[in-house]
C-alpha cells in the first residue's frame, strides 16, 4: 500500500489543475476504475467467488479512492515559483 500511496499522490501531483475537491473526486474515480474495477473482475474470472462480491469490492474501492483523492486535493499545495 505504501507503493500505491506513493504513485497515487505522484500521479495526482503531476496532473494537478487547481480545481479543488472536485479534482480529487474525479481523480479518485479514475483510479478506482483503473485499479479496482479491473482487478475485481480479474479475480472473478480466476476464482470461484460470487458475482455480488465483485461489485462490493468495486464500490468499496471507489469509496476508498474518492476519499483518498479528496484528501490529496485538500493536502497538496504545490510550491509557488
Amino acid at each position: 500500500m505504501a507503493v500505491f500511496a506513493f504513485f497515487f499522490t505522484f500521479i495526482f501531483a503531476k496532473g494537478y489543475e487547481r480545481k479543488g475537491i472536485i479534482e480529487g473526486v474525479r481523480f479518485g474515480i479514475y483510479i478506482a476504475l483503473f485499479t479496482f474495477f479491473v482487478t475485481s473482475f480479474e479475480q472473478f474470472i480466476i476464482y470461484p467467488i460470487p458475482y455480488a462480491v465483485v461489485w462490493y469490492w468495486i464500490i468499496a474501492g471507489l469509496v476508498q479512492s474518492v476519499l483518498m483523492g479528496i484528501i490529496a486535493a485538500l493536502v497538496y499545495k504545490p510550491k509557488t515559483t
